[in-house]
């Protein structure tokens, strides 16, 4: 039974699909969805204007990328203006140790970075390796003087250094501060 059934039914899908179908002629429906087509298209407009003006063109097309010195004195500019600050509060020993030991680990790689090259000849280089050492002695005068404070009110004389002198010192060191970072500020 079940092998008269399959070819019946194959014979009968074939006779039915075979030519049948839709008889006539489609409709043209090009012509009425292209004329909608243009009715709905949408004008573009740049958002910025064609012309820019003469004041601007400098600072848009001549924005250049910073050089990797000019990114070392940036970083150096933020650790400058911290010890300007806690020189200018009165701040701790402890964090003036802090930024000045940032301050050495930038120049001792300023140094290996830039020793053969032109930036190791700028003058910004030189002066902020200089004050670096400078702030050295700064701050070891400082911490001789902070922890030799506690037996001064015992003796009343100092042997290293006395208030007047640490405070002579952290002026001298704001000043060269202030000097070099409106020097930075020009590059």
């Amino acid at each position: 039974m079940y092998n008269l059934i399959n070819p019946i039914l194959i014979l009968s899908i074939i006779t039915l699909t075979n030519g049948a179908g839709y008889v006539g002629e489609l409709p043209k429906i090009g012509q009425p969805f292209q004329e909608e087509i243009k009715e709905k298209t949408v004008e573009f407009k740049p958002l910025a204007p064609e012309d820019i003006p003469d004041e601007y063109k400098r600072i848009i097309l001549r924005k250049k990328k910073p050089t990797l010195y000019e990114q070392d004195m940036t970083k150096a500019v933020k650790i400058l203006e911290n010890l300007k600050q806690i020189i200018n509060e009165n701040g701790d020993v402890q964090m003036f140790s802090a930024n000045l030991n940032s301050l050495k680990f930038l120049t001792n790689n300023l140094i290996y970075n830039y020793k053969d090259k032109k930036e190791s000849e700028y003058s910004s280089y030189k002066e902020l390796i200089t004050l670096a050492d400078e702030l050295d002695a700064v701050l070891e005068n400082w911490q001789k003087y902070s922890i030799e404070k506690k037996y001064i009110l015992i003796s009343n004389q100092s042997v290293y250094t006395n208030d007047k002198d640490v405070d002579l010192a952290l002026n001298n060191a704001y000043i060269k501060i202030e000097y070099l970072l409106k020097k930075l500020d020009s590059l």
